[in-house]
């Protein structure tokens, strides 16, 4: 007996980088226990074709899914190590889980220690006679649920569709753990040239984000300063921009679609003339629906994302001005426009290197007055960014971005061009702050 035991374990480590998972390449699996540092231990192991340093995908019908490696494997238990957990809070030992190799995708670079890692040396392991009694435990427990004593019961203990929405995206649990781990970026631009001004420009701002996996927040702001030749005497005038952009997205309400708030501001004076003295827009029902989630399993290039959206926006948006609007010294007057945007938005990002990425953002808002109902597509506030990164060393990016804004307002109230052609130049640096 025991030299049989022994050639099945020889045979198996030769096969092993050959064929992992010997058996079929998805196979059922059930989770026998949970650890800390997201170690879990499943019911698959030498004899399913699990190796030490497997790589595997553990899904369930519910939208669970991770990706992992085995730290460890015995004849009929796995330890594995899960990463990129998506709705982390659907772990169950009583879910029969999906298990599929990925020996053939790459593991992430900054992973790839795992493949040699050993189980923490105070992790309790499962022994053969324990595993039995659990998954009788488990089984037993499946079938109180998928058997009612009777239909009734069933329905009267069913939570509504309703119920379960609200406990699948109202979890303070997993609120409380996305907020405790944020990370801030720190841009400077030493160069930047807008075609309206034909000048060049040099910003500096910030991005605050936490790094949820449930619910996500941002905040941008950007401070730009330039020099103009003014277009009426030829002097030359300052010119400063305040821009402060706000987002909060519970992520994943249903199988593709995700909530959002949005906020935006923005300030600026060129010379005597404040444009916007303040434009103020902001939206609490926006729905983003997601088209493209991650690379495929074989792919080490290619999109990783790609989402469409839509956010009704209520705007105000004050303006100064002249007087006269041909006497530059005349007084001066605030207008104010209140208006609907109907926002629609389009994202896109793609891996194009080891260190190098795309993004592409692009806004189209058609305002509607608010007083008459009327649309006005002319004044669409149309905003698109495409931005190529490459990291330079560890958390440090360069960005090279080109922008196109059409703003119908820049020609009907200052008679200079609606559109504005902006290439950027920036370094940018992140830093992880843990709470």
């Amino acid at each position: 007996m025991a030299l049989r035991i022994l050639i099945s374990l020889i045979f198996i480590s030769i096969q092993q980088n050959a064929y992992a998972l010997i058996t079929p390449d998805v196979m059922k699996s059930q989770i026998l226990k949970v650890y800390d540092s997201n170690i879990i231990a499943i019911n698959r192991g030498l004899e399913d074709g699990v190796f030490k340093a497997s790589h595997v995908k553990l899904t369930s019908k519910d939208g669970f899914i991770a990706r992992g490696i085995s730290l460890k494997s015995s004849m009929m238990v796995s330890y594995i190590k899960i990463y990129r957990v998506v709705r982390p809070e659907l772990v169950s030992k009583d879910t029969l889980y999906d298990l599929k190799d990925m020996h053939q995708s790459e593991i992430p670079k900054d992973l790839r220690y795992l493949t040699k890692a050993e189980l923490p040396y105070n992790l309790k392991e499962i022994r053969p006679e324990d595993m039995a009694k659990q998954l009788e435990l488990q089984q037993e427990r499946i079938a109180k649920f998928d058997l009612p004593e009777s239909i009734k019961q069933a329905d009267a203990v069913k939570p509504s569709e309703g119920e379960q929405f609200l406990e699948r995206n109202i979890n303070f649990s997993q609120f409380n753990k996305d907020i405790s781990n944020w990370n801030i970026q720190v841009f400077v631009a030493p160069y930047q040239n807008q075609t309206i001004t034909d000048q060049t420009n040099s910003h500096f701002g910030f991005t605050l984000g936490n790094n949820g996996k449930k619910y996500e927040f941002e905040l941008t702001h950007q401070e730009t300063h330039t020099e103009i030749v003014d277009p009426y005497n030829e002097d030359s005038i300052k010119s400063t921009r305040s821009q402060t952009t706000f987002f909060f997205d519970v992520n994943r309400i249903s199988e593709n679609w995700t909530y959002f708030v949005y906020a935006y501001r923005e300030q600026a004076r060129i010379g005597r003339i404040d444009n916007p003295n303040n434009r103020l827009s902001y939206g609490l029902l926006g729905f983003k629906y997601h088209l493209i989630d991650g690379l495929s399993e074989n792919e080490t290039t290619g999109f990783t994302s790609a989402d469409i959206s839509y956010i009704p926006l209520f705007e105000t948006y004050s303006f100064d001005l002249f007087e006269n609007e041909d006497d530059t010294t005349s007084n001066i007057i605030t207008d104010e426009q209140r208006l609907i945007r109907h926002a629609f938005r389009f994202n896109a990002a793609a891996k194009v290197g080891e260190n190098t990425s795309m993004k592409l953002k692009a806004w189209w808002r058609p305002a509607q007055s608010m007083d008459t109902g009327k649309f006005d597509v002319l004044n669409s506030l149309t905003d698109i960014k495409a931005t190529l990164s490459t990291r330079i060393v560890n958390k440090l990016f360069l960005d090279y971005s080109m922008r196109y804004i059409y703003d119908i307002n820049n020609q009907d109230f200052y008679s200079i061009s609606p559109t504005n052609l902006i290439n950027t130049v920036q370094f940018r640096y992140k830093v992880d702050l843990n709470i």
